[in-house]
């Protein structure tokens, strides 16, 4: 008989136990782990609070599926490690940014999460037509997969899809610009970074990708300035970086500072630029200069709306074509010059984008 009293805390007490192993069991089938091989008395319930445990405990969609006490520690070091019978299984839903090949037969997966930022975790047998998790770890596919933890990686124990954007693979144009915004995802987000506004952000560009929401410049645009926004490198496009006028008549961006300059200031912007170099030829001053460069007032709005907008109304906006191009000019400028990278499929968007 186990006997668990609540202490202060998130511990447990197992009376006359060295260790325990508490497993819980969903009956649809997913299963949740809450173990330790601590010594003595108290006992941690891994992953799960002291209150979670108990609300768990108390809903009738669970059951105890397995209780185990040891009076020797060495016995529950090797119940609970050595010999693989407690393993904790993690749910999670994850976008899947791209796959590797670890073997002739697994691949890694690189997903994004909300709870786990980017995390990479292996696919065992994939890599075969008959495997039954391959429709959930295809990329762009946005799934739901149930992991456990084996020699320091995650492995797929289950996946369920829950979209696969398939329209994206039906045109070459479509692909590339989700294969870019996928390598975009790819470098800014790292493990346990939680970002869930950036993975929304990249579920609906894929989304608008796949059924013709806007014109795909138009989602590229879009998720540029976002993304800039939300990894806190927003241009400033309110008012004059440098004398902080607001209704000047013309305003030109400044690459390097990310902000907006009035046209009295731009000799002064390019200065400071040029203040920070410690030598400068002429080829460079050029260089400089070409970054500090005329925008339009539609296209200072239309940026400063892109930026504030609630996240549901990002595509409600409309530009004529010109406008439009340069627009998707500053944001991409903006959000690689950022990065200090271009993407490498960001050539091959360029190069189909034409077609």
């Amino acid at each position: 008989t186990l006997r668990l009293r609540r202490d202060e805390g998130e511990w447990w007490k197992a009376e006359g136990f060295n260790a325990v192993s508490v497993r819980l069991k969903e009956k649809n089938g997913l299963l949740w782990y809450a173990f330790d091989s601590a010594p003595a008395e108290l006992i941690h319930p891994n992953a799960l609070s002291r209150t979670e445990l108990e609300v768990l405990l108390k809903a009738d969609v669970y059951c105890v599926a397995r209780i185990s006490c040891f009076s020797d520690s060495a016995a529950a070091r090797m119940d609970m490690t050595g010999m693989g019978l407690c393993v904790m299984l993690i749910g999670i839903k994850g976008l899947v940014l791209k796959t590797i090949q670890r073997t002739d037969s697994d691949r890694l997966i690189v997903l994004f999460t909300v709870e786990r930022g980017k995390i990479t975790v292996c696919a065992k047998g994939s890599r075969s037509s008959k495997s039954k998790i391959l429709p959930c770890i295809e990329p762009f596919s946005y799934s739901e997969f149930v992991l456990y933890e084996k020699d320091g990686f995650f492995w797929i124990k289950e996946g369920l899809l829950i979209e696969n954007f398939y329209a994206i693979r039906e045109d070459v144009k479509k692909l590339a610009l989700a294969s870019y915004i996928c390598e975009v995802l790819d470098l800014v987000v790292y493990e346990n970074m939680e970002e869930p506004e950036l993975l929304r952000l990249g579920l609906n560009s894929l989304y608008a990708i796949a059924s013709d929401l806007r014109p795909l410049r138009v989602v590229k645009s879009v998720f540029e300035m976002r993304a800039s926004m939300l990894l806190g490198f927003a241009p400033n496009v309110e008012r004059c970086a440098k004398c902080g006028g607001k209704n000047a008549p013309h305003y030109c961006f400044s690459l390097p500072d990310g902000e907006v300059v009035c046209s009295r200031c731009r000799e002064k912007a390019l200065r400071d630029v040029m203040d920070q170099r410690t030598s400068v030829n002429e080829e460079e001053e050029r260089r400089y200069a070409s970054q500090i460069f005329m925008i339009s007032e539609d296209v200072r709005l239309a940026t400063s709306y892109l930026l504030h907008c609630p996240s549901d109304k990002i595509y409600a906006f409309t530009m004529s074509d010109e406008e439009l191009e340069r627009l998707a000019a500053l944001s991409e400028d903006h959000l690689t010059y950022r990065l200090e990278k271009k993407p490498k499929s960001l050539s091959f968007y360029h190069e189909v984008s034409v077609l």
